[in-house]
């Protein structure tokens, strides 16, 4: 019986092929369009966490201000002696101490501006290099009171001036030249992989900054409670320096942050997305009472011959139901399209680690919420359909 309904409405559907195919196309764009969305949203989620984990749990970090971590600081408001301080506190294994600074950068003819010149001692440098979280592509890190070098992220290297700078190539920074000694892994984000690192006492010659700090990466030690340091850390830095122009932030609170931005993105590009399903909804809807109209002899003949308005309405929602499958099979097909060109972009844009993928839950969820969408659509026309009364039916010409 069910393969009877099947190959009624299958042979409907392709008798009238034009109309099904464009009833069809309004499914696909809206199934495409959500697929693609969650996809991306999903891939930065996890692309975000990956961040978390590659730099580690056990982080603490101390803003200048109420910034955030490597945002443009335009006052400095830490300094060396926050960063002794919070070194002393019990339970912190290290502290990293950064200035963040913007000029000019002149390469061959060239002359960019750049927000993320970064300062940091070398003996900070190798902390970070022995930590693992920070490793070098080409070249090498800076030797003990190395004044006069520069590491550029691969994003720099590679696109920030038209011609690739390269390890041994000199950069100009405020009328100094100074050589490329290294080029560091990706990071993941385009601002973090296209920073130019400098030691803090080639940063205090060039920009003045007189013991002043951008933000402090405070490393706690093993075995010992991230957010008890934290509020040590807070505490100290309170009493010591009698303000509260800073903000220390650790990495579940980053991620919460990046979480409820992410969950409002979702929401809004899902909604976006879903007006194409509903478009496509009306137009399988209206595309059934067409049919209704057109068939209602068809309608009538059947029902003369002993076929029971389940019969009818059965025969009208698999019709519905097979332009939703159809319609969320080449949607799912658009979908993972769409995926691959935004994860091309993301990757050119500098956003190496982001990896967007439509999996076979996605996929899955895609062709049924597309059948669903397509046999709520049908229903009323369905319901009118077999609500014809046969005399009537056969009545009409």
């Amino acid at each position: 019986m069910i393969f009877d309904y099947f190959s009624i409405a299958l042979r409907n559907l392709i008798h009238r092929k034009l109309r099904s195919w464009l009833t069809v196309l309004g499914i696909v764009i809206g199934v495409g369009a959500v697929i693609a969305l969650l996809a991306a949203s999903d891939g930065l989620e996890t692309s975000v966490r990956r961040s978390f984990e590659t730099f580690g749990a056990n982080r603490i970090y101390v803003m200048s201000g109420a910034g955030v971590v490597g945002a443009v600081a335009s006052i400095n408001t830490l300094t060396e002696d926050d960063a002794r301080t919070i070194e002393n506190i019990g339970g912190v294994k290290w502290v990293l101490s950064y200035t963040q600074n913007s000029a000019n950068v002149e390469f061959g003819r060239e002359k960019k501006f750049q927000n993320y010149i970064i300062g940091l001692s070398t003996e900070d440098i190798t902390r970070k290099y022995e930590d693992f979280s920070f490793k070098i592509a080409e070249g090498r890190i800076f030797h003990d009171d190395e004044k006069n070098a520069v590491i550029v992220g691969p994003l720099f290297a590679k696109n920030f001036f038209k011609k690739e700078v390269k390890v041994g190539n000199e950069l100009l920074i405020k009328g100094k030249r100074i050589p490329v000694i290294g080029i560091y892994e990706p990071i993941g984000s385009a601002q973090d992989d296209s920073m130019i690192l400098i030691p803090s006492e080639l940063s205090d010659e060039l920009f003045d900054n007189r013991d002043e700090v951008s933000y402090i990466e405070v490393r706690v030690q093993e075995g010992i409670d991230v957010d008890t340091i934290a509020t040590n850390v807070e505490r100290k830095l309170k009493r010591i320096r009698r303000d509260e122009n800073f903000e220390v932030l650790t990495p579940d609170q980053l991620l919460k942050t990046f979480g409820s931005i992410l969950i409002i993105l979702k929401i809004v590009l899902t909604g976006v997305a879903s007006i194409s399903i509903l478009v496509g909804a009306v137009g399988i809807m209206n595309s059934m009472f067409t049919n209704v109209l057109e068939r209602t002899k068809e309608i009538g003949i059947m029902k003369s011959v002993g076929a029971r308005n389940v019969d009818v309405l059965t025969v009208f929602l698999f019709e519905a139901g097979i332009v939703g499958f159809i319609g969320g099979v080449f949607g799912v097909i658009l979908g993972i399209v769409l995926a691959e060109v935004i994860e091309i972009f993301t990757v050119n844009a500098g956003y190496s680690l982001v990896h967007i993928s439509v999996g076979p839950w996605l996929a899955a969820f895609g062709i049924l919420f597309a059948v669903t969408v397509g046999i709520l659509s049908g229903l009323l026309p369905a319901m009118n359909a077999s609500k014809l009364i046969p005399v009537k039916a056969l009545r009409v010409q």
